[in-house]
């Protein structure tokens, strides 16, 4: 556990080296609170964190690649993957210390809007039951989607095609959000069920309700230790081959 944590230090570290970090933060949080605050939260005049998390999931599609896309691509680029893979760390712990300083790095940003839900509840009566879930719902659902770009990071060392290849996934992954929306009445009930539980954005939809379900959590923690499980076997591979 100790040497996961150092792994996690040294790589939260080297995001504030990039400005690709801060770009990121800026983006996130101006974006965040474009749609927080747009017209229609004052025309509801009703006290709600709602509108935020009705974008969280699109927000992140973007935002999380070019997050993960260095971790792996960078190392087997620059030739260090081969010896950091010779050092007396198992590869679980170097996954696991690189996805825990992602998710710390993430961790801030959604930590950072806290001021406007603040701002809500002071000047009305929050539902905090749907900002609770909200934010473990964010929380978990990106960390579904860090463990997808860490997996996807590990497969190529050029960062833009990294970029790339996760976010065409969780492009993918989200389009259940528009077949519902658009062809809900032209579809098979049981295909929109599927697509409805495939989709990475619908179990993050009814946690931000404020129902936190137990399928709804594992199937993030599933999804998110099963692409860590594929990092770690991709990095295995590389270890044996040299």
């Amino acid at each position: 556990m100790s040497r996961t944590l150092i792994i996690a230090k040294r790589e939260f570290a080297a995001y504030w080296l990039s400005p690709i970090a801060y770009v990121v933060l800026y983006l996130f949080l101006f974006l965040n609170a474009y749609f927080f605050l747009n017209p229609m939260f004052f025309e509801l005049g009703v006290a709600t964190a709602q509108n935020m998390f009705n974008f969280w999931g699109q927000l992140f599609i973007f935002f999380i690649p070019a997050v993960t896309m260095r971790l792996w691509a960078e190392e087997r680029k620059q030739g260090t993957l081969e010896l950091l893979l010779t050092y007396p760390v198992k590869v679980p712990e170097l996954v696991a210390g690189k996805f825990l300083a992602a998710l710390a790095f993430m961790g801030i940003g959604i930590l950072l809007t806290l001021p406007a839900v603040f701002t809500v509840a002071h000047f009305g009566d929050l539902d905090w039951g749907p900002v609770i879930g909200g934010y473990l719902g964010g929380i978990l659902m990106v960390s579904a989607y860090l463990s997808l770009g860490l997996f996807f990071s590990s497969l190529t060392e050029n960062q833009i095609v990294a970029f790339l290849l996760t976010l065409f996934a969780l492009l993918l992954l989200n389009m259940s959000l528009f077949i519902q929306g658009m062809e809900r009445g032209n579809l098979p009930y049981w295909v929109t069920l599927l697509l409805g539980w495939i989709g990475l954005g619908d179990h993050f939809f009814s946690l931000a309700k404020g129902v936190v379900s137990s399928r709804d959590v594992l199937y993030y923690l599933a999804f998110t230790i099963f692409f860590l499980w594929m990092n770690a076997l991709v990095l295995e591979a590389k270890k044996w081959r040299g």
